[in-house]
């Protein structure tokens, strides 16, 4: 979860404790709400000492700060020592600290630690049963996988953190806010809409081709599949081959990987549109995602490659990936044309771009067998292959010349 930790804590804790909450004066009230989205969020203050020990910080639910083992210890403890804390403080504090203050501050403690833990394991790997176990377990990440081009914002599992956040508002304003019309409109309009979002945005996933996670060979998550220290989305050699990411998938592999995605008959989209916006593949995502589906994302080694062909000093603001794609490979000499009046008999998992008279791509895919090619042509409404000639046909005169990786 990024938004929602706080909002479920607080929100769990006030219906866990809500007869003992109401016991409490105003001000002992606000204060157990304070510290309930505070220790709502303390889980995460791991990746400090993560950070410290130079430790990678995705490995943070890995660690035993974010198992439910180590908060039962620590309520444990603090269950067994508040009494003689209590004692320890002067009459004037321990009027505003009383026990039953305490203990309901100490129950909301392991409540809101847990809470957090709970929101991790819908979208996340958490270590539920460690020491017993240290497999971890999640609810809904790999069924509601996000979109890699759309983002997590537009994933039913954001979603669900606006719908909490939504609900978060709306106590607040009626709990702790004067009454005001505007405010009670404004937040019962948030959670209409939060509700709208959700069916929508599954609506939006099921429709679209959701890969967003690097997996290994062995089917699962690795963010440094090589060990050396960098995650692999920013990763230039996964592996540390020395050819780069773009370089070393085989031929085969890369077919696979693009049929796959082609057979899945998802949205595709055209730059620009709203469906571009929610993750529809054009003709450069196809050949992206078939390398990310390898755990060789290659976004990382164009984006290096760009900037050290630029002249300025400062980052890119947008970088054309296609075209510095086929500039990478000119530079490497991997392209040759192919002879558009012979009948060609194209190898499958190579990388071909479509160039019209002005030497720009009218369009780019990867072939696949039998002279059929993963491409997204503008008329398109799903992934589907087209063959060879019924792109040649479909650009008819725009088509000037064609060039495909050759073996490397």
């Amino acid at each position: 979860m990024l938004i929602a930790h706080a909002p479920l804590s607080y929100l769990g804790n006030e219906l866990i404790q809500r007869k003992r909450i109401k016991t409490l004066q105003s001000g002992e009230q606000l204060l157990i709400a304070l510290f309930s989205l505070f220790f709502g969020i303390l889980p995460d203050f791991d990746l400090f000492l993560l950070t410290l020990f130079r430790i990678p910080t995705f490995l943070h639910h890995e660690v035993i700060t974010h198992t439910p083992i180590f908060y039962l210890i620590v309520w444990i403890i603090l269950k067994l020592i508040y009494k003689t804390f209590h004692n320890l403080l002067n009459k004037k504090i321990q009027k505003v600290l009383n026990l039953n203050l305490l203990e309901i501050l100490i129950d909301t403690f392991l409540i809101t630690t847990l809470l957090h833990l709970l929101g991790d394991l819908l979208v996340t790997e958490v270590m539920v049963l460690f020491p017993l176990m240290s497999e971890q377990f999640v609810i809904l990440k790999y069924i509601l996988e996000p979109n890699r081009f759309s983002g997590y914002s537009f994933s039913p599992l954001f979603a669900i953190e606006i719908l909490i956040l939504s609900i978060f508002l709306g106590t607040i304003v009626r709990k702790y806010l004067k009454e005001n019309k505007v405010l009670d409109i404004v937040s019962k309009s948030v959670f209409i809409l939060s509700c709208i979002y959700i069916p929508l945005s599954i609506l939006v996933n099921f429709r679209t081709y959701n890969s967003s996670y690097l997996y290994d060979k062995n089917g699962n998550i690795n963010y440094d599949m090589d060990y050396d220290g960098t995650v692999d989305h920013n990763d230039l050699d996964i592996g540390n081959t020395g050819n780069g990411n773009i370089l070393q998938p085989t031929s085969d592999n890369l077919f696979d990987a693009t049929l796959d995605i082609v057979n899945s008959k998802k949205l595709v989209a055209q730059k620009g549109s709203l469906s571009y916006i929610l993750g529809g593949l054009d003709s450069y995502r196809l050949i992206s995602q078939a390398y990310y589906n390898l755990h060789l994302p290659i976004e990382s080694t164009l984006g290096s490659y760009k900037q050290s062909k630029s002249d300025s000093q400062g980052y890119e603001n947008e970088i054309d990936y296609l075209d510095t794609l086929r500039e990478y490979l000119t530079e490497k000499e991997l392209l040759i044309e192919l002879n558009l009046s012979s009948t060609p008999n194209i190898p499958r998992g190579k990388i071909l771009f479509l160039i019209d008279k002005e030497e720009k791509i009218i369009n780019a895919g990867i072939s696949l067998e039998g002279n059929y090619i993963g491409i997204v042509l503008e008329s398109d409404k799903y992934l589907q292959m087209h063959s060879y000639y019924s792109v040649i046909e479909y650009y008819e005169e725009k088509v000037d010349s064609i060039y495909i990786v050759t073996d490397n």
